[in-house]
């Protein structure tokens, strides 16, 4: 990008979006819904900030290196985004400065190691932590609710977009973590037992029982969200270019870690998370009982999130006639 970052209304984005496709929003449809909303109400328009994955290595490389001597984290964080980007606003820098957290290792024997590496080991390390900063990210307030998407050079093969910002949309509704997730994770723990592990060694470790793993099934919940609401406006190219983004991305991160001969980053995780959501929506029309599963879970979501435009729009009516 030629500028630090990009600016849009999120409904102004999605419009963009869907042209690009050369489709077309279903009248009537969740996504028609939702876009009806953000020109009724602003704070259901939310800014979305697109920012360059450069960018961050910055910051990363710098915490891990210049900055590192500053024991405090955040303090650490700042000074490094004001050395490089002091020009942005303060909110740009608070995002950056929040963001840029999830590619700072917690794990002590990693930050030792660095003082060894020589400058090659360095740039990959860095490389591959910069990589745990994920994709999309939602900053939700009742006033004012901003997405972030984290572009890179992944962006021009398979280009995701419009199926994150849907994505980050649904999770500034909130209603995929207090309503659809608690209907929707036993069925999809379901197929993930016997559907997904016994054929894909990559979910060895992926037990529900475990509370990280059982909170993974919300972003598997948002992204059959997002699935639905694209489907819904027969939207399908987007949703196999994400997919595509997820598996590359995967690909990405295991190139790394050979270089690095770290074994594993968090951000492996959801994105196994999200694939999950994937092989539900490709698997529905092979397999009877994925079928079932499907239609179950999407009959949620679409319940859901009728009920929340619909409440959103009701209290929108009372606020006006007061």
């Amino acid at each position: 990008m030629s500028k630090l970052y990009e600016e849009y209304k999120w409904s102004e984005l999605v419009n963009d979006e869907v042209r690009k496709y050369r489709g077309s929003i279903r009248e009537g449809s969740l996504l028609d819904e939702f876009l009806e909303l953000a020109k009724e109400k602003k704070e259901k328009d939310p800014t979305v900030y697109i920012i360059d994955r450069s960018l961050l290595k910055e910051i990363v490389g710098c915490a891990l290196t210049d900055g590192y001597k500053i024991q405090d984290q955040q303090a650490r964080l700042e000074y490094c985004v004001n050395e490089h980007y002091s020009e942005l606003p303060a909110d740009i820098k608070d995002i950056l400065k929040s963001i840029s957290e999830d590619g700072i290792p917690q794990e002590k024997i990693y930050l030792d190691k660095i003082l060894q590496m020589d400058s090659k080991s360095l740039e990959d390390f860095i490389d591959l932590y910069t990589q745990n900063i994920g994709t999309g990210y939602t900053f939700w307030s009742p006033s004012k609710t901003r997405i972030v998407i984290i572009r890179d050079d992944l962006f021009s093969g398979s280009d995701p977009l419009l199926k994150t910002i849907i994505h980050e949309y649904v999770h500034s509704t909130g209603k995929d973590s207090s309503d659809i997730f608690p209907m929707t994770y036993p069925m999809i723990n379901d197929i993930i037992e016997k559907h997904i592990k016994p054929h894909d060694p990559r979910y060895k470790e992926y037990d529900y029982k475990k509370i990280k793993y059982l909170m993974l099934n919300l972003e598997t919940t948002t992204e059959l969200s997002a699935i639905y609401i694209l489907q819904d406006s027969d939207l399908i190219e987007p949703i196999i270019n994400r997919k595509e983004f997820l598996e590359k991305k995967l690909y990405q991160i295991n190139q790394l870690k050979e270089k690095t001969g770290i074994s594993k980053i968090p951000r492996e995780d959801a994105i196994l998370a999200y694939l999950v959501g994937h092989f539900i929506f490709e698997q529905k029309d092979k397999n009877d009982d994925i079928r079932e599963i499907s239609k179950k879970t999407n009959k949620i979501i679409e319940d859901v999130l009728r009920l929340y435009i619909k409440e959103v729009k009701n209290k929108s009516e009372k606020e006006n006639r007061s």
